[in-house]
């Protein structure tokens, strides 16, 4: 019975094999920082149902990312049905493909979703909105296009977002205000948004401050 697989920064190589299913009580699976390629398993890692964080970051991996909807049932810590899964990690490898919405509506308990570096395509789901645990959400340097869904700003625990060097347009949602207070990070640009994120400016005397990175040329942004 193994709950762990630790891994990072070794110097594994070849594919992540598919019998990596077998280990069906995993909960934690690190093995970012090698050279692993290939496609990823998804069939496989989908029927883990005990897996709580992800972390496959810095390989080479390709393929489509996986859904990771029928993850769990009702052992998710929220007591909701769905996965139970709260970390995924693939930034910095080949991934492609869009983001599947099934992977945001059906795993409520992410609070850090890294898909940065990678050649995804396609808009960013609106249920994000519904993600309400999430504290990291990082997409950037992909090829992203479409707008900022407005939902985003429903993600209340929201403190750190990472959207730049995609093709994204529109303005940025005015609900993120919501996450003024909260956010240490928000970075947008490198995209072709307009509009103004004054919204996000801090009136108060908090000893921390927000890093907010836009294209000041296009965005309105005093702060």
């Amino acid at each position: 019975r193994s709950e762990v697989l630790n891994s990072w920064r070794n110097k594994l190589s070849g594919i992540l094999s598919p019998a990596i299913g077998s280990l069906s009580e995993l909960k934690y699976l690190h093995l970012g920082g090698n050279s692993l390629s290939g496609p990823l398993p998804n069939t496989a890692l989908e029927a883990m149902p005990e897996l709580r964080w992800v972390n496959l970051e810095s390989n080479e991996l390709s393929g489509t990312l996986p859904r990771f909807d029928a993850l769990g049932g009702p052992s998710s810590s929220s007591g909701r049905n769905g996965s139970s899964l709260q970390t995924l990690m693939l930034g910095n490898n080949r991934l492609e493909g869009t983001i599947p919405a099934g992977l945001l509506s059906q795993n409520r308990d992410l609070y850090q979703l890294t898909l940065q570096e990678n050649n995804i395509t396609g808009t960013i789901p609106s249920e994000v909105g519904g993600m309400e645990f999430m504290w990291v959400l990082d997409l950037h340097s992909n090829r992203l296009t479409g707008t900022i869904p407005e939902t985003l700003g429903d993600s209340m625990e929201l403190r750190y977002l990472e959207l730049s060097d995609n093709g994204l347009n529109g303005t940025v949602p005015s609900s993120l205000v919501r996450n003024a207070e909260i956010m240490d990070w928000f970075s947008v640009g490198r995209n072709d948004l307009s509009g103004d994120v004054s919204f996000l400016c801090r009136n108060d005397d908090n000893t921390t401050s927000m890093q907010l990175l836009a294209d000041c040329a296009q965005v309105h942004c005093p702060c």
